[in-house]
């Protein structure tokens, strides 16, 4: 007779399956569909973000090529401005070379050099007398003309090295100016004046009394080595320059020219000379060496300042 209960094996397998299912529900389906849904909200937003970056990148591309374009017009009108004023210089800066290369412009050590040469020439205040002075009364060595409007006189030393070096310089830029000036040589033989300085100061006046052209072919062959200046060596050089030996040797032991020595120092001291070489260019002093651009500058203002 049939009362409505399980059994109880019937019973316990009823009550397994609700526990499983029961377990099922708690520990895989739920988590699953919580992972499902948990991934689809993940998948969403990863659609939205990347939508969002694509538009935020659009528009940071779109704001960089502006950028871009607005330094390109930027430096396009800062090439222009600076461009336009180099070109100007360099092209100005040019012309300026070309002019002082090929000597129509002066430059800025040439304004110099003449405004102290001028400057020299203001303070001087030479007088006639003391031009008249400084110029030899007798024998003295002479280039150029005697015509000339400028006279130059140079009190030397035969053994000083400065005059030494403006040797050669002098004989150059006389033969630039030729007959325009007039140039003179006084002794001052100060750096070793009983011995060396005017031992060759004499030898050098006995070859002039032979003539001008005697004198400078010996001027030329000492200044090649003012240490070549024994009574033998002197003789030599007289001897090559062409002067009469027998009476290159009497002058010389006569000390022919010695007052005629001491008369140019005296000159010297009173007209300020300190020491070789010095130039006087119409009566301005010049002291020390001076180079050939130096001298043709010196030359060149005295014929511009001074009257036809």
């Amino acid at each position: 007779m049939a009362t409505g209960r399980l059994p109880a094996a019937g019973w316990r397998r009823e009550i397994r399956k609700k526990v499983i299912n029961i377990m099922y529900m708690i520990y895989i389906r739920k988590p699953v569909a919580a992972i499902r849904r948990y991934a689809q909200t993940l998948k969403i937003r990863a659609w939205y973000h990347r939508g969002v970056d694509d538009q935020v990148n659009s528009a940071f591309i779109v704001r960089r090529k502006k950028r871009t374009r607005r330094l390109i017009i930027v430096g396009i009108f800062i090439f222009i401005l600076m461009a336009v004023p180099l070109g100007w210089f360099g092209v100005m800066t040019y012309g300026y070379y070309k002019m002082i290369a090929s000597g129509e412009m002066t430059t800025l050590e040439d304004l110099r050099l003449k405004s102290s040469i001028a400057k020299i020439a203001t303070n001087a205040n030479v007088t006639e007398e003391d031009l008249r002075r400084l110029k030899p009364n007798g024998l003295a060595p002479e280039l150029g003309s005697r015509t000339a409007r400028i006279e130059i006189i140079e009190f030397m030393d035969y053994q000083c090295p400065f005059c030494e070096q403006n040797a050669s310089v002098v004989r150059r830029v006389m033969y630039e100016m030729g007959d325009r000036v007039h140039f003179m040589i006084r002794d001052y033989p100060v750096i070793d004046p009983m011995g060396r300085s005017r031992s060759v100061a004499l030898a050098a006046n006995c070859v002039l009394e032979q003539g001008q052209e005697e004198y400078w072919r010996f001027h030329d062959l000492f200044f090649t080595d003012i240490s070549k200046a024994s009574t033998d060596e002197l003789r030599a050089f007289a001897s090559q320059a062409g002067a009469d030996i027998s009476e290159y040797d009497t002058c010389v032991e006569e000390r022919r020219y010695d007052l005629k020595i001491d008369n140019d120092i005296e000159v010297g001291k009173q007209a300020g000379v300190e020491g070789t070489p010095t130039f006087f260019v119409y009566g301005a002093k010049y002291q020390g060496y001076l180079d050939d651009k130096v001298l043709s500058q010196i030359i060149n203002y005295y014929l511009e300042a001074l009257p036809q």
